[in-house]
């Protein structure tokens, strides 16, 4: 028997960084949140932009969870979570670079 199936599912999340990549969400989120309700309070915004970013944030909690547990599976070749972003941002980065200088 493997020791994958004998791991309770609290092991299994652990295992997959489920609850890492959640702590990462919520506290990007939260600081989201508060540059929200300054940008409302600063520039007298509607106070349903909070509301509405409070909606969506918490709507997504569900998609990111399944997202983070499964992210083995959308790409198996690679071990490094899902925060795998590959070569991509350096050959889309790299133009801009030669026209900054």
């Amino acid at each position: 028997m493997s020791s994958e199936t004998n791991k309770t599912w609290i092991q299994q999340w652990w295992d997959k960084k489920v609850p890492q990549y959640l702590g990462t969400y919520f506290a990007v989120g939260f600081g989201l949140l508060q540059f929200v309700e300054f940008l409302t309070t600063r520039y007298d915004l509607s106070q349903y932009l909070v509301d509405k970013y409070l909606l969506v944030w918490f709507t997504l909690v569900p998609a990111i969870t399944v997202l983070i547990y499964f992210s083995d599976q959308l790409n198996p070749k690679t071990d490094s979570g899902p925060c795998n972003i590959g070569p991509w941002p350096i050959k889309i980065l790299s133009p801009l670079k030669k026209q900054m200088v």
